[in-house]
């Protein structure tokens, strides 16, 4: 180096996906996560720790027919019941993902998102204000507060009196309450169950009926077609389609109906996860290449460098479980492949990348 000259600085990143940096130092995120990003300059180095973050801006509320419902005004009879679902953006927030709900009016509750009108003599004079809300990090500040989503629900007094009423012919259930699918899988099926409750029903009259099934995120998974109602004994069961889309969280909404007047609803949450299905080391700051169907690199003793991990899916929810080893003359150190021994003739040292059964192996030269 001539004096005067300013010294050369390069930045390598364990995980590109997550962050990116430029050869002046500069950092760009790129994925929620974390990383580490490592400044050389001649035999010296420093390692910043990166943590990407994602805050949520905004929440709002979806109805049962999928649409956004903030701030709208719904109509709801005595003994009804409909089921909503909170949307949160951007959809990959890192901030906590539980919603607290509250009614302004006890004659309309709301539990999980399920709005229940109770019995009324009357109509309500005022809407009931349903408010989800959340905790999201202010940008700023870093702390915590609220975020809040509102609809409005105008309840009516059954028009028949209870005791005539049709809310008590049958139940809904969903055989589970949660389900996970992956996104190598074609798709999966939710099983639903209508029990008439009085023995003189049949779900075999034609009464019954699967009002709807919906989602509230289609992003991340989207329901396909719905059976029809087949008698199982005294109940009736059906399967609707569930497609997985994106990595992420949904809330299925499933809403049966008898006789024209009787509602029942009942709410299913899928995690959709991106599985790596297969994964291989490619060249990074250091180059691999293949020679006899094996993958080779030949570094320096004393030098570091970076390879590219490659993975099927690129955005997997398996990101945390891959992991980067070395072993007989090099070693791993926040991402960074490191030759600390000379390999004698005919030997190798490996570098290998696992995760769960998949594996890939360089077969590594390390020289004087």
């Amino acid at each position: 180096m001539k004096s005067g000259e300013v010294p050369k600085v390069w930045y390598v990143t364990s995980n590109k996906d997550v962050v990116a940096a430029d050869e002046d130092g500069n950092f760009y995120p790129m994925g929620v996560g974390q990383a580490k990003v490592t400044a050389f300059c001649g035999n010296k180095k420093a390692v910043c720790s990166v943590i990407v973050s994602s805050y949520t801006r905004k929440i709002s509320i979806t109805g049962p027919d999928g649409a956004d419902c903030s701030r709208e005004t719904f109509t709801m009879k005595a003994g009804e019941q409909a089921c909503y679902a909170v949307s949160f953006f951007p959809c990959d927030t890192t901030d906590p993902k539980n919603v607290a709900w509250k009614s302004s009016d006890r004659n309309v509750t709301v539990k999980n998102g399920i709005v229940t009108v109770k019995d009324l003599k009357q109509d309500m004079t005022a809407p009931a204000a349903i408010q989800a809300t959340v905790k999201a990090t202010d940008p700023e500040t870093g702390k915590m507060g609220n975020i809040s989503a509102t609809f409005y629900v105008k309840a009516l007094a059954a028009e028949t009196p209870k005791a005539a009423s049709a809310d008590k012919t049958h139940t809904l259930s969903l055989k589970k309450k949660s389900m996970k699918l992956n996104m190598t899988d074609e798709g999966s099926t939710l099983d639903i169950v209508i029990t008439p409750k009085n023995s003189a029903l049949s779900v075999s009259d034609g009464s019954f009926k699967i009002d709807s099934v919906y989602s509230s995120d289609p992003d991340v998974v989207k329901t396909g077609d719905v059976s029809e109602i087949r008698a199982s004994g005294k109940k009736g069961e059906a399967q609707a389609a569930l497609i997985p889309v994106n990595p992420g969280m949904a809330t299925i909404v499933v809403k049966s109906t008898a006789y024209g007047d009787s509602f029942n609803v009942q709410c299913c949450k899928v995690t959709v996860a991106a599985p790596v299905s297969a994964l291989s080391i490619g060249s990074g700051t250091l180059a691999v290449s293949e020679s006899g169907g094996r993958k080779e690199l030949t570094m320096r003793l004393g030098t570091s460098g970076t390879v590219d991990i490659k993975t099927t899916p690129e955005i997997t929810t398996d990101q945390g479980k891959i992991k980067l080893s070395g072993s007989g003359g090099i070693t791993i150190k926040n991402g960074l492949v490191y030759a600390n021994k000379v390999t004698k003739s005919g030997n190798y040292a490996k570098l290998a990348v696992k995760c769960g059964k998949l594996t890939d192996t360089v077969y590594v030269t390390v020289t004087e």
